[in-house]
Formats: structure tokens, C-alpha cells, sequence
């Protein structure tokens, strides 16, 4: 007999980067993939976090930058974070997948504005201790540490932790085989 579990693709992913990745050395972590979609996991203590149903954290309403004029992308909100940063969001916008433009082309302004808006929140309301960011989206150059800069001056040194740990938001330990490890790796934390 095998044993078996649920949760949803993101929350295994928080649960492998906290057992084996990025935030190995932490007891609380926030994974946020960046791709045809943006989703978002919590662990803490090795449990991952879900409550009435799984977080939604990438519908939360976000504040439209100045230069942004696409509409959006998701058929239930017009500001959600899917809607304006997700993969499919950067294509109808550039006209081109993220992957083929230029680390320095202004979508990527908006990007880390509009990632850095979401963490920013999710720092205020979680507390956790790290942050992991994964997802196609996040393979572009550069991208991670414009997103810092962004919750750094977002925060205007609110939160003291921010702007003094320099792993506090960080790229998977575990790169795009985050979900698969995390899937073998749920059948053994304890629910």
C-alpha cells in the first residue's frame, strides 16, 4: 500500500523548498510560481497552510502602474495580480512571451512592480521568513533583483528584516523540479 496526498502544486512546492531548497534554514516560507499563471504556497513548520480552500494569492488586487495599459487578463478581475503579471499578462502586453524580450524592456518595470506590490502585501499580513519566486516568468535576467528593489522601496523601511536579510527573497534551491520533489515529499509530512 502506498500512501497518499493532496494539496494543490504550489503549497508542494513551499513544502520542498522548506524541507530541502531555499528556505531550508527558515521555519516559515511563501512560494509564488510566475508563469501561465501566478499562484502562491505557505508553509510553515512543515505544514502547508490552507484554510477554507487553498490561498488564491494570485487574485489579489493590485495598484495599476502609470504606464500600464493593457486591460488584464483574468475573466474574473480587472487588477488581479494574475490578470496583470502572469505570463500570458506579459505576451498580450509585449506582444512576444517574456523569454524572448530584452531583460530591460519596460514590461519588466511592471512586472516587478506589480510582484513586488503582492509581496509586499503578503510580508505585512504573513510574516514569513522567506520568499521563494519560481515559474518560467522568473527565468528572465535580472528580474529577481528588480523585484527586490521594489519591496525595498515599497516598504521604506518599515519592516526592518526587508531591507537587512539579503535572502529574503530568493530563486528556488530546487529550480523547476520544485513541484515533483515536493510530490514525493507530501506522502511523508505529517498532515
Amino acid at each position: 500500500m502506498f500512501p497518499i496526498a493532496l494539496d494543490t502544486d504550489v503549497n508542494v512546492c513551499a513544502l520542498s523548498e522548506s524541507i530541502l531548497g531555499a528556505a531550508r534554514d527558515v521555519d516559515s516560507c511563501v512560494y509564488l510560481t510566475v508563469g501561465t499563471g501566478i499562484g502562491g504556497g505557505i508553509c510553515i513548520n512543515g505544514q502547508t497552510i490552507k484554510g477554507l480552500q487553498h490561498p488564491e494569492m494570485g487574485h489579489i488586487p493590485v495598484i495599476r502602474h502609470p504606464a500600464d495599459t493593457y486591460a488584464g487578463g483574468c475573466p474574473s478581475h480587472t487588477d488581479c495580480l494574475e490578470g496583470l503579471a502572469s505570463g500570458p499578462a506579459i505576451e498580450a502586453r509585449a506582444g512576444q512571451p517574456a523569454a524572448k524580450l530584452a531583460p530591460d524592456h519596460l514590461v519588466f518595470t511592471i512586472e516587478s512592480d506589480y510582484l513586488a506590490q503582492a509581496i509586499y502585501t503578503y510580508a505585512l499580513v504573513l510574516s514569513p521568513k522567506r520568499f521563494v519566486l519560481g515559474g518560467g516568468v522568473m527565468h528572465v535576467p535580472g528580474l529577481l533583483e528588480q523585484i527586490r528593489n521594489q519591496v525595498t522601496h515599497k516598504n521604506k523601511g518599515y519592516l526592518a528584516h526587508i531591507d537587512a536579510l539579503p535572502d529574503y527573497i530568493v530563486a528556488p534551491g530546487l529550480g523547476d523540479d520544485v513541484g515533483i520533489i515536493g510530490c514525493f515529499l507530501i506522502t511523508n509530512s505529517t498532515r
